[in-house]
């Protein structure tokens, strides 16, 4: 039997697989796949919106202790980060 999350918790562990930059030309925000300087942080908060993936998996809005807001999902029973 699996265990089930039903939904992210403060103080759980996220991990998030890329870093974001500001483009200087465009001033547009760029993700960087594999170049996370810290890609673990821990949930801050849980905002109470939530979408649908294109497979059917609740994604949550959450803000990290880094003061970033990152939209997670649960992947292998752990959480991670997806925008």
């Amino acid at each position: 039997m699996q265990n089930v999350i039903t939904a992210p918790k403060v103080g759980q562990s996220v991990f998030i697989p890329f870093v974001t930059k500001t483009d200087e030309a465009t001033g547009k925000a760029e993700r960087i796949k594999g170049a996370a300087l810290m890609p673990f942080d821990v949930i801050d908060a849980v905002y109470a919106e939530t979408e649908q993936s294109n497979n059917g998996k609740t994604v949550y809005s959450v803000r990290v202790k880094s003061g970033d807001a990152v939209k997670v999902i649960q992947r292998n029973e752990k959480w991670e980060a997806v925008a």
